[in-house]
């Protein structure tokens, strides 16, 4: 990986782990499409370490990519609104969606609540089950194009 300096796609099913994040993090500058389905060693340290929240600046992926999935990897909804808030381009994050959609919604209702802060994604899945979180995460998603309730 450490090869490929201009790859803007990249597939890894169910191989990729948290040092592998950490490699195409530093590597891949032009990343815009990650997915990472079934890698169940990818963890929210990953995330982090992908996106250079450890160094001394972040990594040129957090103003590239676009879309990543990571459904079925242990990443929790702390690790998916990193991704969120950090990739200011992100359109499409994909994720199992029974697994921390509940926490990872009201992350992105209180962080619009607080600092009114508004994020990039085009579509979203929402359980109508608390109309004011609803609200509030429809705020902060100007940019939806595609909704699922």
């Amino acid at each position: 990986l450490r090869g490929f300096l201009n790859l803007r796609s990249l597939t890894l099913w169910k191989v990729c782990d948290d040092a592998m994040m950490q490699i195409i993090g530093v590597t891949c500058r032009h990343l815009e499409h990650l997915d990472i389905w079934k890698s169940y060693l990818v963890t929210d340290s990953g995330v982090s370490m992908f996106l250079g929240l450890e160094a001394e600046r972040q990594f040129k992926v957090c103003s590239t990519l676009k879309k990543i999935l990571i459904k079925d990897t242990s990443i929790t909804d702390r690790g998916a609104f990193q991704l969120l808030f950090y990739c200011l381009k992100l359109e499409l994050l994909d994720f199992s969606h029974d697994s921390f959609l509940q926490q990872f919604l009201c992350r992105i209702g209180d962080s619009y609540l607080k600092f009114e802060h508004d994020y990039n994604l085009r579509n979203i899945f929402l359980p109508v089950s608390q109309p004011l979180l609803f609200h509030s995460v429809m705020k902060a998603l100007p940019n939806l194009e595609e909704l699922s309730v």
